[in-house]
């Protein structure tokens, strides 16, 4: 026999009523997350290329810091928050690698979800490299002086007298007499106190 043989049968009826109000009450708050008087709230977290982000800890703060919720997304990184008091939110997201992530002026109404979709950056990382050397200003094995002048430089300098010695006194602190070619050898004066030099040209004021 069932339970209601021995009920009457309006008393069943009513009692089988009751049930089935219970159990859609109860279907509605599990499907939607929400009541009359709450909202909800589900999410997706992706990275920078769009792809599905598992294992971020979302925490949800009410704007009166009474109501705090936390999550995690899950291998398809989807999240929800469930039976939320209306008013407005704060989001933050974080994950290793990552930076976290806050967003603010969410909106939950009565019997409504909010789907909200949040984007993961990549942190940025900065590098400085500093190179030092030291130049070694002033040669102290050897006394003399050198400059390699390439061929390029010969070619493209206006040599009048098509004569090389001209090229000398490029260098910082040589002094040429030399103008042509017919002038090599003849030498010329530096210094009222020194003598002639053999090819006219002078290394700071003293003859070559």
């Amino acid at each position: 026999m069932g339970p209601c043989a021995q009920l009457p049968e309006r008393l069943c009826r009513y009692g089988a009523w009751l049930g089935l109000a219970a159990l859609s009450l109860a279907l509605g708050v599990c499907a939607g997350g929400q009541t009359a008087s709450t909202g909800a709230l589900a999410g997706v977290a992706l990275d920078p290329s769009g792809a599905t982000l598992p294992g971020v800890t979302i925490h949800l703060v009410g704007e009166d810091a009474n109501t705090t919720r936390s999550a995690t997304s899950d291998n398809e990184g989807r999240f929800t928050f469930l039976l939320l008091p209306p008013g407005e939110y704060q989001l933050q997201a974080d994950k290793r690698d990552f930076e976290p992530l806050d967003l603010s002026g969410l909106q939950i109404a009565v019997t409504e979800t909010l789907r909200v979709e949040i984007h993961l950056r990549l942190p940025k990382h900065y590098e400085r490299a500093q190179v030092s050397a030291d130049t070694v200003m002033v040669q102290t094995d050897i006394s003399a002086l050198g400059r390699v002048v390439n061929e390029t430089a010969i070619n493209g300098l206006p040599l009048v007298a098509r004569n090389f010695a001209q090229i000398v006194s490029l260098s910082p602190g040589v002094t040429t007499g030399v103008s042509n070619a017919g002038e090599l050898g003849l030498g010329a004066t530096a210094q009222s106190q020194i003598g002639k030099s053999n090819d006219g040209i002078y290394v700071h004021g003293a003859r070559s």
